[in-house]
């Protein structure tokens, strides 16, 4: 019997077009404290503007209230309310949260942050003195949730350190979920250890349900989801590309992690993977399981993996990629079928076809990028409603197999400003006079109700 994951892992919102609220805030370079929440769990400081991001950077980059291990916010929470614009440039750059020098040089980010699926635009870093970068530098215990990266990118370059580059933290041992990056993360080192990854350089606990669309490279490890990892990541995946070259050592590139020590189960990989030394379409070096996974993206390198060197359960490589060994190929037309979506979902059903309109080329995609709301339950393509594009200027279009019978509209406020009663299966609404900002749309069809959420520009 198929085992189930639980709502709570698999339901979830895609994040790129389910914000809490349209409101950006522009960072002017400054902090300054928040005013709201007492920082617990059921209270969280609440973070309603860019410099009060920028606080929390700064009271921890500081050492405020930290321990003797140095770690700062142990058991404290923090929730963004609006999304924020960090304003990024050669001369703006933000400073992350949590660093590392060497010795008792460091302080470490270790509370709880809930993004509350905001989004974080043109975050800038290009440093060669920092050795963990991202929105987060070095963090240990905790979480960092629900929080996306629109734009930017995140660069290291050292002589002689280790270094560690990722969209959402450099050096991790938090769990991260719900997360995404859309910017470029580089880092390059003549040391034989320098990490890049879409959500994390170097991950020590649990990353899940993540996705990255931006660009890695690295001249050692670099991964879309995590440039090394010694913690499961569970439910990503990856559409940039992901190179290392090293003219020194052996580098290392995957779609979902360029070195693994740990699980990496159900993750997908479609973007192309390139390495001077090993590639593999979900890790370029692993020395643990990886099961229920797939990759389409191209593999370059002098050692090719379709999925990766080592313990290879249930997981499929494209035949064409380029790789001859590490998973099962198959062709191209098998991988768009049902029964291919089957053979991913032998342990979990987390797998859906990708239905017209195609957000995936046709292969497979997680149930909740078709459906925002789905469960396990909505796994029958009748259920699935396809509302695009997303964001929308003029025409939303509404697709699906089954009959639509009415929708309804409603603004950020809850209140109503469309709603027609429908009998057809492909549907488009002129929403040109709406006001920019996020809506949430009920489509009731002869066979569901589904709830989704849009954006107009």
């Amino acid at each position: 019997m198929k085992k189930f994951l639980s709502v709570a892992i698999i339901t979830i919102a895609l994040l790129a077009a389910q914000k809490a609220s349209t409101q950006t805030d522009v960072w002017d370079g400054t902090h300054t404290t928040w005013t709201n929440g007492s920082g617990t769990q059921s209270d969280p400081y609440l973070i309603e503007n860019a410099e009060q991001l920028a606080h929390l950077a700064f009271i921890v980059n500081n050492g405020t209230g930290a321990g003797t291990d140095h770690t700062v916010g142990t058991d404290t929470y923090w929730k963004m309310t609006v999304n924020i614009d960090l304003n990024g440039s050669e001369t703006f750059q933000w400073t992350p949260i949590g660093y590392y020098n060497s010795g008792y040089d460091f302080y470490i980010f270790g509370g709880h942050f809930d993004g509350d699926n905001h989004t974080v635009a043109n975050l800038f870093i290009n440093t060669a003195t920092l050795q963990m970068i991202g929105l987060f530098g070095y963090t240990d215990g905790g979480s960092i949730s629900n929080v996306g990266i629109i734009s930017g990118s995140v660069t290291r370059q050292s002589v002689q350190l280790a270094v560690y580059a990722g969209g959402i933290a450099g050096y991790s041992a938090s769990t991260i979920s719900n997360c995404y990056n859309m910017g470029d993360v580089s880092s390059s080192s003549s040391f034989a250890y320098s990490n890049a990854g879409g959500i994390a350089g170097r991950s020590w606990s649990t990353i899940s349900n993540c996705y990255n669309t931006g660009n890695v490279s690295s001249s050692s490890y670099a991964g879309g989801i995590a440039g090394s990892s010694n913690g499961a990541i569970n439910n990503c995946y990856n559409t940039g590309n992901v190179s290392s070259s090293s003219d020194n050592y052996y580098s290392f590139s995957g779609g979902i992690a360029g070195d693994s020590g740990s699980t990496i189960s159900n993750c997908y990989n479609t973007g192309n993977v390139s390495s001077s030394s090993y590639a593999g379409g979900i890790a370029g070096g692993s020395w643990s399981t990886i099961s229920n996974c797939y990759n389409v993206g191209s593999i370059t390198g002098d050692n090719k993996y379709g999925i990766a060197e080592d313990t290879v359960i249930n997981s499929y490589y494209l035949l064409s990629c380029g790789a001859t060994q590490g998973g099962i190929f198959k062709t191209e037309v098998f991988m768009k079928t049902q029964e291919f979506v089957d053979l991913l979902n032998a342990t979990d059903i987390v797998y859906a076809m990708d239905e017209a309109p195609f957000i995936n080329n046709a292969y497979p995609v997680f149930i909740w990028q078709t459906n925002g709301t789905a469960t396990v339950a909505v796994i029958n393509k009748s259920d699935v409603v396809s509302v695009f594009p997303n964001p929308a200027n003029d025409l939303l279009n509404f697709s699906t197999p089954a009959k639509i019978t009415n929708i309804e509209i409603f603004n950020i406020v809850g209140q109503i400003v469309y709603q027609s009663k429908y009998n057809d299966n492909e549907i488009g609404i002129n929403i040109s006079h709406f006001k920019s900002g996020s809506y949430t749309v009920k489509i009731y069809s002869t066979n569901n109700i589904i709830t989704k959420q849009f954006i107009k520009n």
